[in-house]
C-alpha cells in the first residue's frame, strides 16, 4: 500500500468526490493560515524567508483539476474536505475511484501521514492516528536543500525560478527533483500562492509522463448521491429507496447536513427525524465496522423507523451496524434499551446498491 501511495503522491495526485462539483451557499474561498503551538515552527518565519505555506497554501472550497496530456486515466479532481490549519484532509476523483489522504504541515515540514487508496466515505479524519510518515517538503526553501524519504528516495530543491506553462500562463515555480533507488526520476513544480501545479516523472520502461493543473473551480462543493431508505411493506425487500444529493464543502458538519435532510418528509410520506429530533454527532469506528449515532432524544421508537435510520446512515458510511444513543446516554425505544454492545444491523451494505 505504501508503494502505491508513494507513486500517487509523487505523481502529484493522491486523491473521488463521488460526484461532480457545484455551487452552494458556502463561505468564500479561504486560504487557511498555518498555526501551531510549537515555538520552533519553521512555517512562521519573521525574517522574510519563503515558507511551505506560501507554496502549499491550504485552500478551502476550491476544486483543483489535474490532467495528463497523454494519459487521460490520470485525470483527478482534488478537494480539501477538512482542515484545522495544520492537518489537511483531501479527496480526489480519478476514473471512478475515490481515495483520501491526510497531510500535516508544521515545524517547517509537509508530511504525508495517512492514506487510503480506495475510500468512498466522508468522515472527518483530521485527528486520525498517523499510519505513514513521508516527508514531502522541508524548509528552508532554497536551492540545494535536500531530504530523504523512508523508502530511500532522495529529494532536492533544484530551482526557485523554473518557468513552466500552466493553464495558458507562464508561471515561476519552485522545482523539486526526486531520485528513486530504482533509477526513476521525478520533477514537481510548486507556484507561490497556488500550490503544486505540475509533475513530470519517468516510468520503469523509460517513458515520461506529465500531470498538469488545468482548472481551479471557485466556490466548489462536492455533490454526493445518497440513498435514503424507508420501510415499504409492499416491496419484496421490505424497504424503499429515495435518491437525493447532498452538498459537502470544506469543514461542513455532516451531522448538520443529515439532520436537515432527515427532517424532510420523503416522497413516500415517510420522515426519519420526528418531533424536532436532531443528530448531535456521528462517530465512525472503522475497526469495529460500526457507527455511533447520538440523537437529541429517544422519540423514534418504531423498530421500522430505527431500521430506516440505521440503513440510511450505515449505507452512506459503509458500516454494517449502528448504535443509537440519546444525548450521550443509552437509547431507550419502548421496552428496548441499546447499551454499549447493542447495535442495529444495517440491512443494505454499499456494494448491494448501484446507480446506473
Amino acid at each position: 500500500m505504501k508503494k502505491l501511495f508513494l507513486a500517487l503522491i509523487l505523481a502529484m495526485l493522491t486523491l473521488s468526490c463521488g460526484g461532480s462539483n457545484g455551487d452552494a451557499d458556502i463561505p468564500d474561498n479561504e486560504q487557511i493560515p498555518v498555526e501551531t503551538d510549537t515555538p520552533t515552527d519553521m512555517s512562521v518565519n519573521t525574517d522574510g524567508a519563503d515558507t511551505i505555506s506560501m507554496y502549499f497554501p491550504i485552500w478551502t472550497n476550491k476544486n483543483f483539476r489535474f490532467e495528463s496530456p497523454t494519459h487521460p486515466e490520470l485525470t483527478q479532481d482534488i478537494y480539501v474536505t477538512y482542515t484545522d490549519g495544520v492537518r489537511i484532509q483531501r479527496r480526489a476523483a480519478s476514473a471512478g475511484i475515490s481515495a483520501t489522504e491526510v497531510l500535516q504541515l508544521m515545524d517547517g515540514e509537509l508530511r504525508f501521514i495517512f492514506g487510503e487508496p480506495v475510500f468512498y466515505f466522508f468522515e472527518d479524519l483530521i485527528a486520525v492516528e498517523p499510519t505513514m510518515d513521508l516527508l514531502l517538503l522541508q524548509e528552508p526553501l532554497v536551492v540545494g536543500n535536500s531530504w530523504e524519504m523512508d523508502n530511500g528516495a532522495a529529494s532536492e530543491i533544484t530551482a526557485m525560478d523554473a518557468e513552466i506553462s500552466v493553464m495558458g500562463e507562464t508561471m515561476i515555480a519552485m522545482e523539486i527533483t526526486t531520485e528513486f533507488i530504482d533509477g526513476r526520476s521525478q520533477w514537481e513544480y510548486y507556484v507561490r500562492d497556488l500550490g503544486l501545479v505540475k509533475t513530470v516523472y519517468t516510468t520503469f520502461d523509460g517513458r515520461t509522463i506529465e500531470i498538469i493543473l488545468t482548472d481551479v473551480a471557485e466556490q466548489a462543493t462536492l455533490i454526493v448521491p445518497v440513498d435514503f431508505f424507508y420501510p415499504d411493506p409492499e416491496s419484496e425487500l421490505g424497504y424503499g429507496i429515495e435518491e437525493r444529493e447532498i452538498q459537502i464543502y470544506t469543514n461542513k458538519d455532516l451531522a448538520a447536513i443529515f439532520t436537515e435532510q432527515l427532517q424532510i418528509v420523503g416522497q413516500s410520506g415517510f420522515y426519519w427525524l420526528p418531533g424536532g429530533t436532531v443528530i448531535n454527532s456521528i462517530e465512525v469506528d472503522r475497526a469495529d465496522d460500526a457507527l455511533i449515532l447520538d440523537l437529541s432524544n429517544s422519540d423514534i421508537s418504531s423498530e421500522d423507523a430505527l431500521q430506516a435510520l440505521a440503513d440510511t446512515l450505515g449505507h452512506f458510511y459503509g458500516v454494517s451496524r449502528v448504535r443509537p444513543m440519546a444525548n450521550g446516554q443509552d437509547y431507550v425505544a419502548d421496552e428496548t434499551t441499546f447499551g454499549s454492545n447493542d447495535f442495529i444491523s444495517v440491512t443494505v451494505l454499499p456494494d448491494q446498491i448501484s446507480h446506473e
